[in-house]
């Protein structure tokens, strides 16, 4: 459970303050098993908590406003693809 966790939940809340810095106008609510964030009504990603890691997923990531200018790249493997590696 992510609560007996303090480790994860104070990574989880630097992964929040991230999304948040990066653009104040997100709102954040319980979904999915994780926190998703969206702006105007559209899902921008999610922190999810698994019991060996922390996922942060990203949906149309690039679309996401960067007043910075600086830009992450993010390798996307799907569930096929993990399941291949791991075998």
């Amino acid at each position: 459970m992510i609560a007996e966790d303090p480790v994860k939940v104070e990574v989880i809340e630097l992964i929040r303050e991230i999304f948040h810095n990066a653009n104040q106008k997100l709102s954040e609510e319980i979904k999915y098993g994780g926190v998703v964030f969206n702006l105007s009504n559209s899902l921008v990603g999610g922190i999810f908590p698994y019991k060996q890691h922390i996922s942060i997923e990203f949906c149309n990531g690039v679309g996401f406003p960067d007043p910075s200018g600086m830009r992450f790249t993010f390798t996307l493997y799907c569930v096929d693809t993990i399941k291949q590696v791991r075998m």
